[in-house]
């Protein structure tokens, strides 16, 4: 349910190759949340997440 919230600020962070605030944003989360997320975003965002995540 977080995850679905934060989705724009998560697609932003994206957008902006912020990929050291994913990181940051991801590593607070369990691990479930996170899948969450990785379920609802297109395919090219689930590889950035994937290769961010800690």
């Amino acid at each position: 349910m977080v995850g679905k919230i934060l989705i724009p600020e998560i697609r932003s962070l994206i957008e902006a190759r912020d990929f050291a605030g994913l990181r940051e944003l991801f590593s607070e989360w369990p691990p479930a949340d996170v899948a969450e997320v990785i379920v609802d975003m297109p395919e090219d965002d689930r590889v950035i997440i994937f290769r961010v995540l800690p």
